[in-house]
């Protein structure tokens, strides 16, 4: 047995000289043990320079032991956009995962989630361009087709709160600035009518002409969409008799019932459009009709 230092150091460890030396043995074979040969301990427990992600030269390097794995995944977290939220007297910025779980936050003295890990974002590792104007934040990568969305409506259905639980502010008819239109043409047919909400009809601008409708969507954030196919040419009932007299009445035909699809929920108005069809669909339509889905 050697003479350690340390209980020359220290005399009151003098009894204990045997159990504190094979301590030491132990200590000594054990760290022989790890060093695998090496000069020193450090130059074989050195894992923690070679696994997980650290700096190697100027490039940044990812190793993992998982011997029985089947798949390792590398999350990854990247800003990539921000703006002013200028009424709010605050930040927005925009984090891109590599999974597609994206997220927005805003800062105004708290952070605010208003999107959180959500893949239908769509972001993409390009540097976003965005802006605030009127309660909606707009943006575009320069990728995917620009998008938009009510901020307040996307806190509230990310936090859970008030009626906005079912409401999807990143729908796909919402996002994009380009908005979806009814793929369905109305449906256009004649009807005889004596009054109208209680007032007599006494006129019909219907007679001797054909006609031909369309529509569009008018959504939250009141852009409208492109309109929907053209409808038939309705052609209208009983106007001669059987001994081919012309039926000159007032109520006969002179009312038109117009059949849409009212669309999804973000639609906020539908507009109806009709046209004279009888000049070779050389006139224009204008629009006659608005239909406000929100007004109760």
């Amino acid at each position: 047995m050697e003479e350690l230092k340390l209980w020359r150091d220290d005399p009151w460890l003098e009894p204990w000289k045997k159990d504190i030396w094979n301590r030491h043995e132990i200590a000594a074979i054990r760290m022989a043990e790890m060093a695998q040969g090496e000069a020193r301990l450090a130059d074989a427990i050195n894992n923690h320079l070679y696994y997980c992600s650290h700096k190697e030269g100027n490039k940044m390097v990812f190793r993992e032991w998982a011997p029985n794995a089947t798949a390792i995944y590398l999350l990854c977290d990247k800003t990539v956009g921000w703006c002013k939220d200028t009424a709010n007297d605050g930040i927005i910025w925009f984090v891109y995962n590599s999974l597609g779980y994206h997220s927005i936050f805003r800062y105004n003295g708290v952070v605010t989630k208003i999107f959180y890990s959500e893949p239908t974002l769509g972001l993409t590792d390009n540097m976003v361009i965005a802006e605030v104007a009127d309660g909606r934040l707009y943006w575009n990568d320069g990728v995917s087709e620009p998008k938009s969305f009510n901020i307040q409506k996307a806190i509230d259905y990310t936090a859970k709160r008030g009626g906005y639980i079912n409401y999807k502010p990143f729908d796909t008819v919402v996002f994009p600035m380009i908005k979806k239109p009814p793929v369905m043409k109305p449906k256009v047919a004649y009807e005889s009518k004596t009054e109208n909400d209680g007032v007599t009809i006494d006129f019909n601008n219907l007679r001797k002409k054909q006609w031909q409708a369309k529509y569009n969507y008018e959504y939250e954030d009141y852009q409208e969409s492109a309109y929907s196919p053209i409808s038939k040419v309705p052609l209208p009932e009983a106007e001669v008799s059987p001994t081919g007299k012309w039926v000159d009445s007032i109520t006969r035909n002179n009312a038109l019932k117009i059949t849409v699809n009212t669309g999804s929920y973000n639609v906020k108005a539908i507009n109806v459009a009709v046209r004279d069809a009888s000049q070779k669909n050389l006139s224009p339509f204008f629009v006659f009709k608005k239909i406000d889905k929100w007004v109760s």
